[in-house]
């Protein structure tokens, strides 16, 4: 810049400096000193810093945009009423869920928890067993958890309510129970204590054990032990009411046995078991305790009584004796097929009738039976008082009066009776109870002196008569009263003495036989041996002799002129006459060596080693002696068990002689050889002994028993009760219908003998009784009505009450209990207008019925499984008979060799097609099953040998024959295509759609009853490719114009497709059945349907038609070339199966169903889960794993966690330690789509099943359906005084509260409300019905309804937002409307919700709430790939996946502490209600009865809402009303404005520096001026300078020069000068 340009430029200050208004510039420019320039430069710096820095403060100030806010009360007329939802609290209702699919969530809600197999988790408790385990919440909580208590041990109990009851043993339900069960006659606690001490009244009958417990008196001796001790039934007991009494003696009692210091019990007893007459009447004196025993009474025998009040007279009472029990048995000892001799009169009479005959008689003590022709003949005289011979006899039967218990000895040593009381009336202890070093004698001191397991009276140690010990903690003797010795009791004593052993080496001398005949037997009807002495020792009197005793005739029968032992009458023994004039006669010793049978007495060694036959006889015909008596050597080098030795007198070779030998019973050391017959080359395998099973039977006689016991007490195994070798019987299964029998050798007792007992494959041994444990009374006695399946699913009986007793519901009725179950849906399972026990679903274990016990909604019922017996008994009653001609008629199915029982069971269980009659020849034992009606096939000429059973037909099944069609129960052919679907309520409807269509010809037909879907074909499955398959839930038809005949095996259904051909041969013995005229597809079903046994594999022969089915798996059989005949074998295995534990993955069973080992079809998940519900256990077998819990880590899961944007290591760390939770049920729970819910509460963490509420994943169709409806929850609407309903609301789901409902929702066009009045008379009134019957523990916590209040069209959050209101009260919720408007950027970030993703609805108001919901559910959806809400209809996330779990947890971290990216801001403006909550009691007392008169008008479902306390339970009523009619707004208003920050800069301005807007307006003029100098042309600059310097010369003459610019004077001198 050139000095002109900068002159000019200083011209230009200079006239701004000189010219301005800006104080403090022209001081410094007109100060004459420097001193005086230099403080106002000073000062005007300092003004401007000042200023700058003011300024600057006030900037920050206005751009940190603070707000204010403004509040504002505005009253108008009216206001717009808000949007209440309600919702119950409860999230489904139990009846509609039980219905559905998830029906087994009902699990919850029982008390039941079961354990689990070890091994146990780290944090679990270990059962004593060793096998089972539990959580630790469950330990010390009363109830039997491990099945042993064991949980319960050294438990301290607190204390129960003082409305309850402690049950010290624990209970099902708790160590504390209702006190209202106490004294109920139920049995609650385990041990039964709360029945204990109670008063009985005077129909009851108190136990004498310590409990007391009551029972009814027809409970009393009635063969059942209801009392614990089984007081009830002691002879004690029911010896006194075989008797009257009265206050009287008998005068002069002469005759009479006095019996002293005995109870009037044990009088009883002594009377009825008397053996010397038959006791008729005693008399008792209370003072004395003396007792005489009458053998008569005062009809009997002329005497008179007189009246003594010390003493009571006891008459026995025949003709009531018949009550003590209805069974016979009880009363007589049965003596099958034996007869005696028949002397008197017979009478034509039942069984029962002639035992009353006899006992109503003066001197009955027997009688025989003929039951083919009804007669009956009564003896003065029995086998065991008097010994009277008895004769084999099938036709007949002979009855020995009981009671009569028979011993010989004086001092009573051989007593073997059942007296269990002193005569004191103290009852005896169990001899094996006793401590051995307490009391003397015992059964180890006292070895083969009758004692044992049990509590009767014996003489072990020679004292004067039977005694026992009536105390066991010190030694009580007491004696007994067993009645008088007789002879004829005598038995031979047994030989105990020393003995020595044979040595190996030559064999013993031998004694040359006897004649003797061998017999199959040991009767000895043929023997002719050389004995002439009995049992006892006495001589035989010779049987042509008359003297001492007469003798009987025998012209026709073979003796001679001898005294030998004979048996001319066919008894049990040889027996003859004794020389005795007080012994009439006696049985022989004679047994005779046995008959060899080779199957049984089979060996393989030289000498004889591995003998085990039953030969008891050596070779000089002397009787073994048993083992058990002899007394053996310490030095025996052999073991009694390894040898074959025992408890028996079989001949044994224990230590290695020449052959089998045994000691004698003639000579003390004597012993011999055994002719055991030759050694074999081969022999079949040795039969097993089967272990002793303690099955479960409560009949005294084991009538009941039915099970798998199948070997004597003597260890000889059983025959089958249908074979009829080595023994020929007549218990056979038809002739014996309800005992159980069967093509099985199972021990049962058809005839009442004492026990259960079975014919012996032994030829030596006929019968014998077995060992099947201990009586049970929570057994039930094997009743009447019938059902097949397991599980009972098809029981259709009469049985009306509980386990417990309690009395069941009626299905028809939903109090007090609200079910499911009706009867439209359910008829075909059994439920109708009844309260009858039944297991509609097949899910409990067995059938069941809800009680009408409020406390109690349901139990079990114990009804009795015997399909043997009902198939028997029962399967026939189905059907009606009549005899027809078999000729060559078109059948179904046809088989072979079976029983006309086992016909009709396969035509009633036939599912391939409705079996309506079917003809069987009794000739050939051949069975014809035909689908087409018996009216069609009926033949005019009648045929004995063939029976026509035609099936009696239900409603149903007589609605489908009369449309003409065939019904095939749970198939469809849906894949095969239908032309037309049809919605339809009844089959009927379906059926008629069939007919009626025009398009095509309807040939069959499916249809769902659940569904009520119907679905028409045009062909027959047949000609449709063969596409029927098993499904439960349908049913097809196929019009009678489709012949079956076209049909094939295969489709109904594909049995074939479960097996696979191969060219394998049955290696010889390994056919379980062979079934003849079969067809391949037949046998495969025979296969398939096999319940004896699983069957793997089957042969089918081609020319034969010869099928083999077998339980033997291809590892199992051979190659084996062909047999040369051409006969074409076809061999089938069983393809896929898989088992565990027997139990079958792939089967014919239905979805979600397994195959038992033994054919049953059990739950999938009730495998492994400690209850037996196979009847082989095989669905318990191999459950314990090595290892618990899925095979995932945690850091493995998380890892993946990184990938998330600003996640780290840290985060991950924190998330472990701090916020997630370990479910616990991966790897342990069987599944949880469906849910396994016992697995689930088995692994439960929590005592209250919390952590269950999200197992189940319903959708918002499913919540709709199973939540509470408007209809039932709102009972009472009214809003403004005018009337409203639940139509005035809308629907929506919830995930917490199933389903809520909007009022004043402004949806789809409805009316809004206003509200133009405040006040609780002009608001919302509602009356809700919560049905807490309905509520589900882990959807309904707490009881009440959840209310939220909302402005129109908000998003209704109840979890989050509501409020709870309580039952059994008035809630009043008063509202004040709010409203809050807030400032967008820079004051704040707010929206205003324009389009934000929502799914909580479109077009709703935006809420925060919302948004972050939102956010989380989209996020767990992006990285977990599942979400755990239904609204998203996405997969929710399983709590069974370890990795969906973790990655769930984990995004719900995130967004609790706010590291989640969801971008949800507050809104701009926002509406909301301020609440003032109130609640009372509701309602008053006054007004109850008018309230329950009015809800039970309105809903069917309240009637049983009917006091004060149902009401408290199940009503609330809510209040909702504006308290005043404002508007309190809330307005955000910026804090410090534009306007103020200028206002406040203009200030400063003024303040520090003096400025104005004109000065502001100098200074853009100076600016102005500058660059117009600088860019504008310089002359004009110039020219104008010249004047201007003219004039400022003037104007500034003498002033004082600006410091820092020179004179312009000088500056004029240098311009001029240029």
């Amino acid at each position: 810049m050139t000095d002109n340009e900068k002159r000019d430029l200083r011209k230009i200050i200079s006239n701004f400096a000189r010219n301005t208004t800006a104080h403090g510039i022209p001081n410094i420019t007109n100060s004459s000193s420097l001193f005086r320039r230099t403080v106002w430069s000073v000062i005007v710096l300092t003004g401007f810093t000042l200023f700058f820095w003011q300024s600057s403060e006030l900037l920050m100030q206005y751009l940190d945009y603070g707000i204010k806010v403004k509040f504002d009360l505005v009253t108008v007329p009216k206001l717009t009423f808000p949007t209440v939802t309600v919702c119950n609290t409860n999230k489904i209702r139990k009846t509609e869920i039980l219905k559905s699919e998830h029906r087994r969530i009902r699990v919850v809600d029982e008390d039941s928890v079961l354990p689990y197999y070890a091994p146990c988790l780290p944090s679990d408790f270990t059962c004593k067993n060793g096998t089972l385990c539990i959580k630790r919440y469950l330990v010390c909580d009363g109830i039997n958890h491990c099945q042993d208590m064991s949980d319960e041990d050294n438990c301290d109990y607190g204390t129960c309510g003082s409305n309850q009851f402690r049950c010290l043993s624990g209970s099902p339900k708790g160590y504390c129970i209702d006190g209202r069960w106490k004294c109920d006659r139920k049995t609650d606690c385990y041990y039964g204590e709360d029945e204990a001490n109670c008063d009985c009244n005077d129909e009851e009958f108190k136990c004498k054990d310590q409990t007391g417990t009551c029972i009814t008196r027809d409970m009393v001796c009635d063969g059942i032990d209801d009392c614990p001790d089984g007081s009830d039934e002691h002879f004690t007991t029911c010896g006194l009411m075989a008797f009257k009494t009265t206050n009287s003696k008998r005068l002069s009692p002469t005759g009479a046995i006095m019996i002293a210091n005995a109870s009037s019990e044990i009088c009883a007893l002594t009377c009825l078991g008397f053996s010397e007459f038959v006791c008729l009447s005693f008399d008792y004196d209370h003072e004395s305790k003396e007792c005489y025993i009458n053998p008569g009474n005062k009809d009997t025998i002329v005497f008179f009584l007189t009246d003594d009040n010390d003493y009571v007279y006891f008459e026995r009472i025949y003709h009531d004796f018949s009550t003590l029990s209805n069974n016979t048995a009880l009363k007589f000892q049965r003596f099958p097929n034996t007869k005696t001799a028949l002397v008197t009169e017979p009478q034509q009479t039942t069984t029962e009738e002639c035992a009353q005959l006899c006992l109503d008689a003066f001197h009955c003590l027997a009688f025989t039976y003929e039951a083919l022709t009804s007669r009956c003949w009564l003896h003065n005289a029995s086998y065991s008082l008097d010994g009277i011979p008895l004769i084999q006899d099938s036709t007949y039967d002979y009855y020995d009066r009981r009671g009569i218990e028979c011993y010989a000895q004086e001092d009573g040593a051989d007593y073997r009776g059942h007296m269990f009381a002193a005569s004191s009336g103290a009852f005896c202890k169990n001899w094996n109870s006793l401590d051995s070093s307490k009391f003397k004698v015992n059964p180890s001191t006292a070895p083969g002196k009758g004692l044992g397991d049990h509590s009767y009276c014996r003489n072990p140690n020679g004292a004067a008569m039977p005694w026992c010990y009536t105390s066991d903690k010190k030694e009580i003797k007491e004696r007994c009263a067993v009645g008088l010795p007789k002879l004829q009791c005598l038995s031979p004593k047994p030989k105990t003495q020393q003995t020595t052993v044979p040595t190996p080496g030559p064999e013993p001398t031998t004694v040359t036989p006897v004649a003797i005949n061998c017999s199959a037997d040991q009767t000895g009807l043929e023997y002719r041996g050389r004995k002439s002495t009995t049992v006892s020792g006495r001589l035989c009197q010779n049987w042509l002799a008359n003297n001492p005793h007469s003798t009987a005739n025998f012209e026709n029968i073979n003796v001679e002129d001898s005294n030998y032992c004979r048996n001319p009458g066919g008894s049990d023994l040889p027996w003859c006459y004794t020389t005795d004039p007080n012994v009439r006669w006696e049985f022989c010793d004679v047994r005779e060596p046995p008959c060899v049978d080779p199957e049984m007495e089979c060996y393989l060694t030289e000498n004889g080693t591995d003998y085990r036959g039953f030969a008891y006889v050596t070779i000089s015909g002397k009787v073994c002696k048993s083992w058990k008596d002899v007394q053996l050597p310490d030095d025996v080098g052999f073991n009694t068990s390894d040898d074959g030795i025992g408890d028996h007198n079989y001949c044994r070779n224990p230590n290695n002689a020449e052959k089998p030998w045994c000691y004698t019973t003639i000579y003390d050391d004597s012993y011999e050889p055994c002719d055991v017959g030759p050694r074999q080359s081969v022999c079949p395998p040795p039969v097993k002994p089967v272990t002793k099973l303690k099955e479960c039977f409560s009949d005294p006689k084991g009538s009941d028993y039915r099970g798998a016991v199948s070997m004597t007490v003597s260890g000889l195994p059983c025959q089958k009760w249908t074979v009829q070798y080595p023994h020929t019987h007549s218990r056979t299964p038809d002739s014996f219908l309800n005992a159980g029998l069967g093509d099985h050798n199972f021990c049962r007792n058809p005839d009442q003998s004492p026990g259960p007992w079975c014919y012996t494959t032994s030829q030596h041994v006929r019968w014998d009784y077995c060992d099947v444990g201990e009586r049970n009374m929570s057994c039930t006695v094997l009743g009447i009505e019938c059902f097949y399946n397991r599980r009972a699913t098809d029981y259709r009986g009469y049985m009306g009450t509980t386990t417990s007793g309690r009395t069941c519901q009626k299905w028809t009725e939903q109090s007090p209990h609200v079910h499911p179950y009706d009867t439209e849906f359910y008829h075909q399972h059994g439920i109708g207008d009844h309260n009858y026990c039944r297991n509609p679903t097949g899910e409990m274990s067995t059938a069941w019925c809800y009680t009408i016990d409020r406390d109690v909604e349901y139990e079990l019922c114990d009804v009795k499984f015997d399909r043997e017996q009902c198939i028997t008994e029962h399967v026939l009653g189905e059907f009606n008979a009549s005899f027809v001609l078999l000729e060559d008629l078109e059948y179904d199915q046809q088989y072979e060799e079976m029983t006309e029982t086992q016909c009709a069971a396969m035509c009633l269980e036939y599912s391939a097609f409705l079996c309506l009659f079917f003809d069987y020849s009794i000739q050939n034992r051949t069975c014809y099953l035909s689908s087409n009606s018996s009216d069609q096939s009926q033949t005019s000429t009648m045929q004995r040998d063939v029976v026509r059973y035609t099936r009696i037909l239900d409603d149903f099944e007589i609605e489908i024959l009369n449309l003409n069609f065939k019904l095939y129960p749970n198939t469809n052919m849906l894949t095969g295509g239908f032309q037309r679907r049809v919605a339809t309520a009844t089959i009927s409807e379906c059926v008629t759609a069939c007919v009626e269509v025009e398009i095509f010809k309807c040939k069959s037909l499916d249809f769902s009853p659940s569904r009520s879907i119907c679905y028409l074909y045009e062909q027959p499955a047949a000609n449709a490719g063969n596409l029927m398959k098993r499904d439960i839930s349908y049913i097809h038809l196929e019009r009678r114009e489709a012949s079956f005949k076209s049909m094939n095996w295969s489709t109904m259904p594909n049995v074939m497709l479960a097996f696979e051909e191969h060219s394998l041969r049955f290696l010889p013995g390994y056919n379980d059945k062979i079934f003849h005229r079969s067809s391949k597809e037949e046998c495969a079903t025979r296969c398939l349907k096999e319940s004896s046994f699983i069957c793997q594999t089957f042969e089918f022969i081609t020319s034969t038609r010869k099928c083999i089915i077998s339980r033997d798996s291809h590892r199992e059989l051979s190659l084996q070339l062909d047999d040369g005949t051409g006969s074409q074998t076809n061999y089938y295995i069983r393809r896929n199966v898989k088992t565990k534990g027997n139990v079958y993955d792939n089967n014919n069973c239905p979805d979600e169903h397994r195959e038992c080992g033994s054919g049953e079809c059990i739950y999938q998940y009730a495998i492994c889960d400690t209850i037996q519900n196979c009847a082989d256990n095989s669905d318990e077998a191999d459950c314990a794993t090595t290892a618990k819990g899925e095979n995932i880590t945690y850091r493995t899961v998380t890892e993946q966690f990184l990938d998330i944007n600003g996640v780290t290591p840290e985060m991950l760390s924190e998330f472990e330690n701090g916020y997630y939770k370990d479910n616990g049920f991966s790897g342990v729970v069987k599944g949880e789509v469906p849910p396994d819910w016992y697995g689930f509460k088995t692994f439960s963490s929590t005592p209250d099943y919390s952590d269950l509420r999200s197992v189940l994943k319903l959708t918002g169709e499913e919540i709709a359906k199973y939540g509470h409806q408007a209809e039932d929850f709102i009972l009472q609407c009214t809003y403004d005084e005018k009337t409203c309903s639940h139509s005035d609301f809308s629907t929506f789901q919830d995930d917490h509260y199933g389903n809520c409902f909007r009022f004043n929702h402004g949806r789809s066009g409805t009316v809004i409300r206003d509200a133009n009045r405040q006040g609780a008379l002009y608001g919302l009134r509602l009356t809700l019905f919560l049905e807490q019957n309905e509520y589900i523990s882990i959807y309904g916590r707490n009881a009440g309804a959840r209310v939220n209040i909302n402005p129109l069209n908000a998003s209704v959050l109840p979890q989050d937002e509501g409020i709870t209101i309580m039952p059994g009260t008035v809630t009043s919720i008063g509202i004040r409307q709010k409203h809050t408007f807030r400032r967008t950027e820079p004051y704040g970030k707010c929206t205003d919700g324009t389009n934000t993703d929502n799914l909580f609805g479109h077009n709703r108001v935006y809420s925060v709430l919302a948004c972050q919901k939102t956010c989380v559910q989209r996020q767990m959806l992006k990285y977990c790939k599942c979400v755990d809400s239904f609204i998203m209809g996405e997969p929710q996330c399983l709590i069974t996946n370890t990795t969906q779990d973790i990655c769930r947890q984990f995004i719900r971290y995130l967004f609790q502490t706010q590291k989640l990216d969801c971008d949800c801001l507050i809104p701009c403006k926002e509406q909301y209600y301020d609440k003032t909550i109130s609640q009372s009691l509701w309602p008053a007392t006054v007004h109850l009865e008018y309230l329950l008169k009015t809800i039970h008008s309105i809903s069917p479902k309240t009637k049983d809402i009917n006091d004060a306390h149902s009401v408290s339970l199940n009503l609330a009523q809510l209040e909702v009303y504006f308290e005043q009619l404002t508007i309190e707004s809330t307005t955000e208003l910026p804090a410090y404005g534009t306007e103020d920050f200028l206002s406040d800069i203009g200030g400063t301005l003024g303040l520090y520096i003096g400025l104005s807007v004109i000065t502001v307006a100098e200074f853009i003029e100076l600016v102005v001026s500058v660059i117009g100098y600088i860019y504008c042309g310089k002359r004009d600059m110039n020219s104008q300078g010249e004047s201007e310097n003219k004039e400022t010369k003037e104007h500034f003459s003498g002033a004082v020069a600006f410091p820092g610019f020179r004179s312009f004077d000088a500056i004029n001198d240098r311009n001029t000068a240029t």
